[in-house]
């Protein structure tokens, strides 16, 4: 069994069309599977690259905001994975 969680309401984002894609993410000791549009590419960022994020982004994303980083002649936002997943709102604590 394997969660998957779409980023896209935590982020404050529009809902993605049905039938996307997802990537699975290893988070510890757990994977996870991530909805998403599509993937690029997988690069590996050092922290002297990472900036922090504009304020009015994090205010409209949320705080799982953690940083911009210049790819490819453009400015992407970094998404700290671990603090979105540990969502408060997202944990079931159910027994079956």
């Amino acid at each position: 069994l394997l969660t998957l969680i779409d980023p896209r309401a935590a982020l404050r984002l529009p809902p993605a069309p049905r039938g996307g894609k997802a990537v699975i993410a290893r988070l510890g000791g757990q994977a996870v599977a991530i909805a998403v549009d599509e993937v690029h590419d997988v690069i590996y960022l050092r922290s002297e690259d990472m900036q922090p994020p504009p304020a009015m982004l994090r205010e409209r994303c949320g705080a799982e905001v953690c940083g911009t980083a210049p790819y490819a002649g453009r400015i992407i936002t970094v998404v700290d994975l671990s603090a979105l997943v540990a969502r408060e709102d997202w944990i079931v604590d159910q027994h079956v």
